[in-house]
This record gives structure tokens, sequence and C-alpha cells, in this order.
């Protein structure tokens, strides 16, 4: 489960505001867990990393309406180096 707050330091307020859960997870331990834009909309995508370094992946639905993520599957099958070798 991915849980989020948003820092509020610009808002002169300070602290964080939680915004709770905005990803029920994919049964991976967070360790195996990335972020990052994959399809260059700006919006950071959900990304797991196995044991044998391949990254599967799931879109950022945010802002489109629709909200959630959608499965891509096997964003790239690996270089045979373990998962927590991976950098993205």
């Amino acid at each position: 489960m991915i849980n989020a707050w948003i820092n509020n330091g610009g808002t002169g307020h300070g602290g964080w505001s939680e915004q709770g859960t905005f990803a029920t997870g994919v049964g991976e331990p967070g360790d195996k867990v990335r972020f990052a834009d994959i399809n260059a909309d700006g919006k950071a995508d959900y990304l797991t990393l196995q044991d044998n370094g391949v990254v599967n992946a799931w879109i950022n639905n945010g802002g489109t309406g629709h909200g959630g993520w959608s499965e891509q599957g096997t964003f790239a099958t690996g270089v045979g180096e373990p998962g927590h070798k991976v950098r993205i």
C-alpha cells in the first residue's frame, strides 16, 4: 500500500497534509517499488523491480478523470542483474 502526504512548506503553514492511499500495491515489498515518469506525461508511474532485473510498470492515470493505474506488464526484461542493482 502506498500512502502520500503533500508538503505544505510553500503555503506559509508548513507541515504535511495526508492524502491517504493512492495505490493499493501489487504484492511487492516497498524496497522493490519505484516511481518514474516512463511515458513523459509529467506524472510518476508505478514500477516494481524483480530479483532478476525485470521491471513491471503501471501508468498513472491521474488527471484523466479516470484515476488509478493501467497495468503495462513488463517494461524492461532485465540485463541479468538483480533488482537491487537496477537504477531508474
